[in-house]
């Protein structure tokens, strides 16, 4: 066996350690099963290991193409079907037009704060808010506006230190904190009040934006993120975000140790958070062999969602002890024993999320 056999058969290895570790569990595990994962999980975060090939798609299409001449924020096209818009919104930090899904509070003529839902690393259109989300059904006799960007595969809602070659031109802290507000509050009855939430990636993104720009938001929700650059667990977590879907993680904040990862890494300094009404929750990764959905599923398909929300467990919970340190005004967290990094775990806390940053929207 040479070099390269002996490196692709130890990330072979570790990778199903990890699928071990975590598989098989039910709601009756121990925590042993937990604390192997994250043991491995701290090896592969901080090395430089092969993520599955199974577990990489790289779209068919390439990114979109940068307009240098777009140099105005402006919504083009509005389409409404009941409550439920879609706004083409041209954007001159990404040179391009972006697809905002935009569900108008119960009473669309009064004035409702704005609710901003952050997707997952494929952001699909229609949003998955929609869908597996349940925004229509949870939403229908809420008064709130909620905007559902698309379109930002594996971005983590950053702005990126380059432009890569699969994702394309990201700029969303940018299109989600000055160009896209002003255009809908000139539109849309607005009481001054926003919020912003996400899963996965989005949970991530919401956080940090919410963090960084605190002057703009009076509550914001993770379901299921990491909210760690700098450590292993949180590299790992945008590693595998990223390359999962083709992209390069030195062009998201720069090369490892560039101050990029750290201007994003919320746990590092959750500040931003202290005044504002905030909600966590996380699974802790083992699998329900008794849930019909997995019963018959391989160990391998399971690797990378029990990477990410093994990972998302132990970053929500440090994140949780930083804003409890520092005293964070309004704080609600929860946790369960089981559960993938999909939505079937993410589903289940959307309400309660909902619930608990109400309140500050009012």
């Amino acid at each position: 066996m040479n070099a390269a056999e002996d490196d692709a058969s130890s990330d072979t290895t570790l990778w199903h350690d990890l699928a071990a570790a975590s598989s098989g569990s039910s709601l009756s595990s121990t925590g042993s099963s937990i604390n192997a994962a994250a043991t491995i999980l701290e090896g592969l975060g901080s090395s430089d290991i092969e993520l599955p090939a199974s577990s990489v798609y790289i779209p068919s299409t390439p990114p979109p193409a940068v307009d240098p001449s777009i140099v105005v924020p402006e919504v083009v096209v509005v389409r409404a079907e009941g409550r439920l818009e879609e706004w083409s919104v041209v954007s001159p930090s990404m040179g391009r037009v972006v697809t905002v899904q935009v569900f108008r509070a119960a009473d669309p003529a009064q004035p409702a704060p704005m609710l901003y839902l952050l997707d997952g690393v494929e952001t699909p259109h229609p949003s998955d808010w929609l869908g597996a989300g349940r925004v229509p059904e949870l939403m229908k006799d809420e008064q709130v506006t909620v905007v559902m960007p698309t379109g930002a595969r594996a971005s983590m809602w950053a702005d990126w230190y380059a432009d890569d070659p699969v994702t394309g031109r990201n700029r969303w802290e940018t299109f989600l904190t000055q160009e896209l507000p002003p255009l809908l509050e000139r539109d849309v009855p607005f009481n001054g009040h926003r919020a912003i939430g996400g899963i996965s990636m989005g949970a991530t993104g919401a956080l940090a934006i919410a963090n960084r720009h605190s002057e703009k938001f009076d509550a914001a929700f993770g379901l299921s993120g990491c909210y760690s650059t700098s450590t292993p667990l949180g590299y790992l977590s945008s590693r595998l975000t990223v390359e999962t879907r083709g992209g390069d993680v030195d062009n998201l904040y720069g090369p490892r140790g560039n101050a990029s990862w750290e201007h994003y890494d919320t746990q590092l300094d959750p500040s931003g958070l202290k005044d504002m009404t905030v909600y966590l929750s996380s699974a802790r990764g083992n699998v329900d062999r008794t849930n019909d959905e997995y019963q018959n599923y391989p160990y391998e398909n399971f690797v990378v969602g029990i990477a990410l929300e093994e990972s998302a467990y132990h970053c929500t919970r440090e994140l949780e002890r930083e804003l409890r340190d520092q005293g964070t005004s309004d704080l609600h967290a929860d946790y369960a024993a089981t559960g993938q990094h999909d939505w079937g775990n993410f589903r289940r806390y959307v309400e309660p999320a909902w619930e608990h940053i109400k309140p500050a929207l009012y």
